[in-house]
């Protein structure tokens, strides 16, 4: 049980901005061999939808948020085997914002980079925020409460 005074802090999520992932892909496998045909945009479409369910959106408070970062997180690293997602080959521009930044004249102080792993650093940093989250919203008056607040905040801090 939480004693009297004692706080338990969540971080803050990071925010990003839509990112076209669609034309850039395109316009690199149609300089291939295999071309750029209707399973290739299909594969495209759902890899963007994915990313704009798992950031553009504040992300549900409870395992599906979770679930749906991690989603997006393993599909971009199956991607980055197969296509080269950099500043000299495929150029998407992540950009993604400060989670720490206070609401002054400094806020919104933001990073943009050609990078896939960029994107997955990000990402990895939301699920940990998230979990710490959910964590900080349990009951920690009830066993039951307590448990989950300490899986949540385990996993954050094994993220982190």
């Amino acid at each position: 049980m939480a004693g009297p005074g004692v706080v338990f802090v969540a971080c803050p999520l990071k925010r990003t901005e839509a990112v076209d992932v669609r034309l850039p892909i395109e316009r690199f496998l149609q300089n291939t061999p295999s071309g750029f045909d209707e399973s290739c945009r299909i594969a495209v479409d759902e890899f963007a939808r994915m990313r704009d369910a798992a950031v553009l959106r504040p992300p549900d408070r409870d395992e599906s948020g979770i679930e749906a970062l991690y989603t997006y997180y393993d599909q971009l690293m199956a991607m980055e085997s197969k296509l080269p997602i950099s500043g000299s080959q495929i150029r998407i521009r992540f950009t993604w914002y400060d989670a720490f930044a206070k609401k002054s004249v400094f806020s919104g102080k933001k990073e943009s980079l050609h990078s896939s792993p960029f994107e997955r650093t990000c990402l990895l940093f939301n699920v940990a925020a998230l979990q710490s989250q959910i964590a900080r919203g349990q009951n920690f008056d009830s066993d039951v409460g307590l448990k989950a607040a300490v899986k949540h905040f385990q996993g954050a801090a094994g993220v982190f």
